[in-house]
């Protein structure tokens, strides 16, 4: 089999063939309905256990810097769900980062979704409101004190009328 030599002209002709094969499908995977219907098929491909595959349909949406689009939670749900399934924490960590950055108030399903991935939302969810000093449950006006908790006093109590207890029963004072 002989093949033909390489040219200038020829390689020149191989890249413009190649761009232009490529263009539209670059360009449609910066649209909004592009990526719902890349959505789609990256959903089929992680529910065949074929992660790798939905990783590189996903990826585009997310990390698109020309978008001028968000992609929905569910674009990042799917992507760091992929991400965990395939064994790489790190990028399920930045996509759940960056779900965590454009929704802050986000949060995981727990009937729906799997607990490693609800687990890991919370976890990075509570570290980036510890790094901006930011408590959502209570605040500050209405923190009080440890001694002015109930739950405090109840706790106390209750610990010491288990060892009194402990003390009856064992027959130790």
């Amino acid at each position: 089999m002989a093949f033909l030599p390489v040219t200038p002209a020829r390689v020149s002709a191989c890249l413009l063939l190649t761009l232009l094969l490529l263009t539209p499908a670059l360009v449609a995977a910066q649209t909004p309905d592009a990526c719902a219907d890349v959505f789609s098929r990256a959903e089929d491909a992680f529910y065949e256990s074929n992660f790798d595959a939905a990783i590189n349909l996903l990826t585009p949406c997310v990390y698109d810097a020309a978008s001028t689009t968000r992609p929905a939670a569910r674009t990042y749900r799917l992507l760091s769900m992929a991400y965990m399934n395939k064994g790489d924490a790190f990028g399920a960590r930045q996509t759940i980062l960056q779900l965590l950055e454009q929704q802050p108030n986000y949060a995981p399903d727990p009937v729906q979704d799997p607990p490693s991935y609800t687990v890991m939302v919370l976890i990075i969810g509570d570290q980036l409101r510890n790094a901006r000093g930011v408590d959502d449950c209570v605040a500050p006006a209405q923190q009080t004190s440890w001694t002015r908790r109930r739950g405090t006093w109840l706790a106390i109590g209750g610990g010491l009328l288990a060892v009194g207890l402990a003390a009856v029963f064992t027959g130790e004072r």
